[in-house]
C-alpha cells in the first residue's frame, strides 16, 4: 500500500506547529532523542532532523477512538546521527496532524541504502 499522505505536507504542518504529539510519542522522544517538548519534536522534524528517511507502511489507526471514521497512519524509519528511529503520523478528522510514534527503532534492515 502506498503512503496515505505527502510527507512534505506533514513536515510543513510541523514547521507551522499545526500538529500535535501524543503523550506516548512525547515520552519516547524525550527518552530516546532528548526532545523534551512538543515544540522540540515538531521543530526537529521541520528542520530535517530525520536523516535517511524510508517509508515503512500505511495502516488504519488501530486505537482510533472514533470507529466511524478511518484514520490512516504512515510509518517511516529514519536516522538521527547514529540512532535509528521510527516515526508514525496521520491526519486527524479534526484537521490536525498527529505524531503517533517517535522512538528508537531496532529494525534489523539497514537504512544505509536509502
Amino acid at each position: 500500500m502506498p503512503s496515505a499522505y505527502r510527507f512534505s505536507e506533514f513536515v510543513a504542518s510541523c514547521a507551522n506547529h499545526a500538529a500535535f504529539v501524543t503523550r506516548g510519542a512525547l515520552l519516547t522522544a524525550q527518552n530516546d532523542f532528548k526532545l523534551r517538548t512538543q515544540k522540540e519534536v515538531l521543530d526537529f522534524i521541520a528542520a530535517g532532523g530525520l536523516e535517511r528517511l524510508a517509508y515503512t507502511n500505511t495502516r488504519p489507526w488501530a486505537n482510533n477512538p472514533d470507529k466511524t471514521r478511518v484514520v490512516m497512519i504512515d510509518a517511516y524509519r529514519f536516522f538521527s546521527g547514529s540512532v535509528q528511529g521510527y516515526l508514525a503520523f496521520g491526519f486527524m478528522n479534526t484537521g490536525k496532524w498527529m505524531v503517533k510514534s517517535f522512538k528508537k527503532s531496532f529494525y534489523r534492515n539497514s537504512l544505509t541504502s536509502c
